[in-house]
């Protein structure tokens, strides 16, 4: 089917509107929990398991399932995937030339590294080519088993800064507001890189894994930064880890279970690999130095730029 230049341009211009909406959207949606959790008087383990736990995967969790209800879950698989990568790579990179060193005890690392062998498990399920409701919902299962210990090992969340007590009323209100804007905005990304893939004649997975991808980690990079420049480095990494976890558990098997996700086996295997090279990375650099260094952030992005390039040529031989 032949697509004008100029419904091209729409297109890119409608998709790039929806993904600045989703940008904005968590932006203050992870903001306005936050103070909510604080005028509530909930305590700071719970406000950050809910900032950064929850709602931060709320765009993945929105593109993922709207992708599946619409046929197209290869779109949500790849968003998910896309932002594990970028998490473990790019983001953490960016927070620390821009926020300084990340200094983590070897013990902690070597904890939360430990999870991320589950944050493999939907790479690992579908080296076959194909994720299945049964999987999808042993993913799930596996997410609450996460959330229940997360709440059991409350020590993995340290302190954030207090705020004054503001009106929950009007917290309350820009949340839902936000995450209103979200979930339209989620739907017209959904929407429209399905037809900028049949436009520009490449599949869906790509959009998911490289364009969508880099806007739903906005949350955690602001948690994430902030976090580092009041000198919490663990929770910034811990923050993120978490998220590449329940990204991988929660959100990819609610897309399987609601449509078993057919892939190409040599893309996952492509994410899979770059996804551990960046978990290999840092955990060397914690258990050599205990620090992540503005030096060393340069090889995190490096391996993100060959998971961009890799990713660009496979559509060509695939």
């Amino acid at each position: 089917m032949f697509i004008g230049k100029k419904m091209v341009i729409e297109y890119i211009g409608i998709f790039l509107l929806a993904c600045l909406g989703i940008v904005k959207s968590s932006q203050y949606a992870v903001r306005s929990i936050a103070r909510m959790g604080h005028a509530l008087g909930m305590s700071e383990f719970v406000i950050s398991f809910l900032v950064v736990g929850i709602v931060s995967t709320f765009p993945e969790y929105f593109i993922g399932i709207l992708s599946a209800l619409e046929g197209v879950a290869d779109i949500g698989l790849g968003t998910v995937l896309g932002s594990n990568v970028a998490d473990l790579t790019l983001i953490i990179a960016i927070i620390v030339l821009v926020g300084g060193n990340i200094k983590v005890s070897t013990k902690a690392i070597r904890y939360n590294f430990f999870y991320l062998i589950l944050a493999a498990l939907p790479i690992i399920l579908a080296l076959d080519g194909m994720l299945s409701r049964m999987e999808g919902f042993i993913l799930v299962f596996i997410s609450a088993i996460f959330f229940y210990h997360i709440f059991q090992e409350g020590y993995h969340f340290h302190k954030v800064n207090h705020q004054t007590k503001n009106n929950v009323v009007v917290h309350v209100f820009i949340f839902l507001l936000s995450i209103g804007i979200l979930f339209i905005s989620a739907q017209y990304a959904v929407e429209y890189a399905e037809k900028l893939a049949i436009a520009f004649l490449i599949p869906e997975i790509f959009i998911g894994l490289i364009l969508l991808a880099l806007g739903t980690t906005l949350p955690e990079f602001i948690f994430g930064l902030r976090a580092v420049q009041e000198g919490h480095g663990e929770l910034a990494l811990g923050d993120i880890l978490g998220n590449v976890i329940i990204d991988s558990t929660l959100v990819v098997g609610t897309i399987a279970l609601i449509q078993p996700i057919k892939v190409n086996p040599w893309i996952i295997a492509s994410v899979g690999f770059f996804m551990v090279l960046g978990m290999f990375v840092i955990t060397t650099l914690i258990e050599k130095n205990q620090v992540i260094r503005k030096q060393n952030a340069g090889w995190l992005i490096v391996i993100y730029l060959g998971y961009v390039v890799t990713n660009l040529l496979l559509q060509y031989y695939i």
